[in-house]
């Protein structure tokens, strides 16, 4: 049932994802329950690649989010919580929001934190160049 089945990326460790799924080369050209990803004995199917990343990206991902979540935990304790929803071309999150009465967010008053769409590699170099203090895009503006 692939409602059920796990979604995100997962690391290129085959022998890490066999001890999550020791059925994992049993499935042929399906994907398991447990790893979204087909592996076969050559490896991970090539069409499945763009899900899986490196222990190395693991760890910027990672200390990227602990990083992120670390400074808004600090912002809240200060009492700094701003309403500063995103926007992404034309979307938006107040459209799926329940708390839209409580927040009082209005797009005449307040201002939205415009994103870019950035590429995988993009995004991951970013991550990259914030934990290592350089918060310079490459238009010379802040990230």
């Amino acid at each position: 049932n692939n409602t059920l089945s796990n979604k995100g990326y997962v690391t290129d460790d085959v022998e890490m994802l066999e001890n999550i799924d020791n059925k994992i080369y049993t499935y042929g050209s399906s994907k398991g329950p447990y790893v979204p990803v087909r592996v076969g004995k050559s490896g991970i199917n090539k069409s499945d690649l763009r899900y899986v990343k490196t222990v190395g990206e693991f760890d910027v991902m990672c200390r990227y989010t602990e990083t992120v979540m670390a400074n808004i935990g600090t912002s809240i304790s200060k009492g700094e919580f701003p309403i500063a929803p995103y926007q992404l071309n034309k979307a938006i999150p107040c459209s799926y929001c329940d708390y839209k009465s409580v927040c009082r967010f209005d797009n005449q008053r307040n201002r939205y934190h415009y994103l870019t769409k950035l590429s995988e590699d993009e995004a991951l170099q970013r991550m990259k160049d914030e934990l290592n203090g350089n918060t310079k895009d490459t238009t010379g503006g802040e990230v």
